[in-house]
């Protein structure tokens, strides 16, 4: 790294982008779980926890008495190097997360492929303790047993209906979104047309902001004081009230999320069970955040994602945030939370007394 790109990395860290695993608090109360009955439930129960219906998948789900809901999704690599890595890594995760019996799912329809990372996963499951229900092949509508797939190359598997299942039923009751596939997500945090227009809207708020910036040259500390406290303060109003934001206060969070210090109030104000609502909050502030803008806000969202147990949605917004900067700490800091497969229920609060910047009076 040279020495401007290494500066600049310091400047955008925070002593809270080193994350380290912490005890255990206990986790909101959940929503009734789904309880798979069938091969086909597991089926209809995947786009549900993801969020979004796979393709070129492999995907595992936890049972028994993991330390909380549990599943992981990893792109279906073609080598079988890859996917003795991709089997590595998942087992790791269902250990990491105290999973003693699983179910896996291919998505694909590659019988090979499928059957060589079933059985490669499979094997590494058993050789931890981790009993396994179920390893299927799924395709669109159709799912298959990996152990018999190519065994009778020409059976017909066991069709199924997502849209007539009782779980979707449920979670259209509940208001749960899914989308189609992984794009989908994607594109949930891109604004199409409105990106131009939210540009402007958000360099006009940036102006009206920078005015009070003679203050912030001869009293620093006071300035970000209260700028600090304003974002707090709108912040916890926002994720009480579900309003969205109007324009300029849009701007000056969008602003204000990008200088570091200021960042981790945000940061601190994100709990298990608020998680929700600052996705909300987040997600529509990096649909109306220009590109150069994105970094703090992407990985707040990217943060508030893994809380709500989105890992989907985390990975994107990283995606987003690397848009603009490839190597900002809090985004690396999440990334390896979700690689680690690190529980969201380990994490304990920033504390408010480590949060200098809203102390400082100058």
């Amino acid at each position: 790294m040279s020495n401007r790109r290494r500066s600049r990395a310091a400047r955008r860290a925070s002593p809270h982008d080193s994350l380290r695993a912490v005890p255990p608090v206990p986790p909101p109360s959940p929503r009734p779980p789904y309880v798979a009955r069938s091969t086909t439930d597991l089926v209809a129960m995947v786009p549900l926890v993801l969020g979004f219906h796979p393709e070129d998948s492999v995907v595992v789900l936890s049972f028994g008495h993991a330390r909380g809901p549990f599943s992981a999704r990893v792109d279906l690599p073609s080598g079988r190097e890859e996917q003795a890595e991709v089997a590595e890594l998942l087992t790791g995760a269902c250990t990491a997360n105290g999973v003693d019996r699983a179910a896996v799912l291919v998505y694909t329809d590659d019988v090979v492929r499928a059957r060589t990372q079933g059985l490669l996963l499979l094997d590494r499951l058993l050789e931890v303790g981790i009993e396994v229900i179920d390893v299927v092949r799924v395709e669109p509508g159709r799912w298959f047993a990996v152990l018999e797939d190519d065994a009778h190359a020409g059976a017909a598997g066991t069709a199924y209906d997502l849209g007539s299942h009782p779980f979707t039923a449920r979670s259209v009751f509940e208001g749960q979104v899914v989308h189609r596939g992984r794009r989908e997500v994607v594109e949930s945090l891109t604004a199409g047309d409105e990106v131009e227009r939210a540009e402007a809207v958000t360099l006009a708020g940036l102006a009206a902001q920078r005015a009070g910036l003679a203050d912030a040259a001869a009293h620093p500390a006071r300035f970000w004081a209260r700028e600090a406290r304003w974002l707090q303060q709108r912040v916890r109003e926002q994720v009480a009230t579900g309003e969205r934001l109007d324009a300029v206060d849009a701007a000056r969070l969008v602003a204000l999320a990008n200088e570091v210090p200021v960042r981790d109030v945000a940061w601190a104000e994100i709990d298990r069970e608020g998680a929700a609502a600052h996705v909300e909050l987040w997600r529509d502030l990096v649909r109306r955040c220009p590109v150069h803008l994105l970094p703090g806000p992407a990985s707040l969202l990217a943060f508030a994602a893994w809380q709500a147990g989105d890992g989907a949605l985390a990975w994107c917004a990283i995606d987003r945030c690397h848009e603009a900067d490839a190597d900002y700490s809090m985004a690396a800091a999440v990334a390896r939370l979700l690689v680690e497969a690190v529980p969201p229920q380990t994490w304990t609060r920033i504390p408010q007394e480590a949060l200098q910047v809203l102390d400082d009076v100058g």
